[in-house]
């Protein structure tokens, strides 16, 4: 947790500073990154006390070469089937563990998603996070499945993008519909 938590100090992500919040609520001291360099919906690379460090998810490792077994593979389908996200960490190039992390739905979400369909207003879930994962969220909070959008990379949207042409009309959002953690 000290690795992955020093690491994530210098990122600006949600799920960066639960994890410092948590580390430090544990009393845990943070070592400063550095080289610290973050690619947005795929992870961040840097040197904790001079170790090199990964954090990020499967795509994200991969380009750095590093594979995970089926075990953690399948660790991996346990833990989003039940819509849990996953970060990965490696240090010294390989897979040092893995933070799986639950989506706190907001007790209002699902009831105000009900009143905007009674409403004939449809309802969409873009998120970067892995598809069970969202589609476990979905769901829970009764989305249709054409309506989830998964691994959506976090760019500007463009006229060309396949999610943009999916969305028509004006679509409404309530976001987030959970609270990582919080």
């Amino acid at each position: 947790l000290r690795v992955v938590a020093s690491a994530e100090s210098a990122s600006e992500h949600p799920i960066g500073r639960t994890l410092c919040e948590h580390a430090r609520g544990l009393g845990i001291s943070l070592s400063e990154p550095e080289n610290f360099s973050a690619s947005p919906g795929l992870g961040l690379s840097c040197h904790v006390e001079g170790e090199a460090v990964l954090v990020g998810n499967r795509a994200w490792l991969a380009t750095h070469g590093i594979s995970l077994r089926p075990s953690h593979e399948s660790d991996l389908a346990s833990h989003e089937a039940v819509g849990r996200t996953c970060v990965l960490v490696a240090a010294g190039g390989a897979l040092a563990g893995m933070v799986a992390l639950a989506d706190t739905i907001k007790p209002d979400a699902a009831p105000m998603l009900r009143t905007l369909r009674h409403w004939r207003i449809e309802t969409y879930l873009v998120s970067g996070d892995n598809g069970a994962t969202v589609g476990h969220v979905a769901a829970t909070l009764g989305v249709p499945p054409e309506n989830v959008f998964a691994e959506v990379k976090p760019t500007r949207p463009s006229s060309s993008s396949p999610h943009t042409a999916t969305v028509r009309e004006r679509p409404s959002f309530i976001w987030p519909p959970s609270s990582h953690g919080r």
